[in-house]
């Protein structure tokens, strides 16, 4: 019995963070989605970055020191340091990736960032209310139908 209830508290610990990675990477697409459009919606902006190599490579080299620094030290930083890195790094990705709102219809780009954000937040609030086991394959499954059903509905409606 004392077996079940420490793999049951594990259990539960687990989907409590699986269920706040899904929101954050939830917040992370809608973060750096936005952060692309208005620089793609502002010349001055988007020619400084993508007209400069430095500054591109200064902002690709800055997401990379934020990937490596949490990394190195998520163990021993405190969360909201963590939080603040990865919605920099969210920002920074934003920023560089700024050039696909150029290229790419809206529409299509925001179809996408919708159904991957529209998937992360829901499995988010799916664990948060149920308190079910995200990490398992039936769940995984759950969210892939979920993504699917949505491309879908988006393609059926263009």
């Amino acid at each position: 019995m004392l077996h079940n209830t420490r793999v049951s508290n594990i259990t539960k610990i687990v989907n409590t963070y699986v269920q706040k990675v899904y929101f954050w990477l939830f917040i992370g697409l809608i973060i750096t989605s936005l952060t692309a459009y208005v620089v793609s919606t502002d010349p001055d902006i988007y020619n400084v970055i993508l007209g400069n190599d430095i500054v591109f490579f200064g902002l690709l080299i800055a997401q990379f020191a934020a990937i490596v620094t949490v990394s190195a030290f998520i163990r021993r930083i405190p969360d909201n340091l963590a939080e603040i890195t990865f919605v920099l790094y969210c920002f920074l990705t934003g920023l560089t990736l700024s050039s696909i709102f150029l290229e790419f219809d809206i529409y299509s780009i925001a179809y996408v960032v919708l159904i991957t954000a529209a998937m992360f937040g829901f499995m988010s609030l799916y664990g948060y209310v149920t308190k079910t086991d995200l990490t398992s394959v039936g769940n995984i499954a759950t969210m892939a139908l979920f993504g699917v059903i949505l491309a879908l509905i988006v393609i059926c409606s263009l």
